[in-house]
């Protein structure tokens, strides 16, 4: 009896594995993470730095989302001065 049981469990299991699974459509693209928030913009503060510092030197995490590829994509940035 337990061995009975023990085979419809297995085929119930097997018959319900056959779901389609959804994957990612649409776009790719970069975002930078930072400190666990998901932007396209990183602000940098200035206000609490010395005045004798002029460079600052930061690390992005770039991170992707999209469909892979089979060859390498390139990215750019760029930086502003002000508000």
């Amino acid at each position: 009896m337990k061995n009975l049981l023990f085979l419809l469990l297995i085929l119930v299991g097997c018959v319900s594995c056959e779901k389609e699974i959804d994957t990612y459509e649409g776009g790719s693209g970069i975002y930078f993470a930072d400190g666990g928030l998901f932007s396209d913009t990183l602000r940098v503060a200035w206000g609490l730095k010395n005045s004798d510092v002029k460079k600052q030197s930061i690390q992005l995490k770039v991170c992707l989302y999209g469909n892979t590829a089979d060859y390498d994509r390139i990215f750019g940035y760029r930086y502003f001065v002000g508000n």
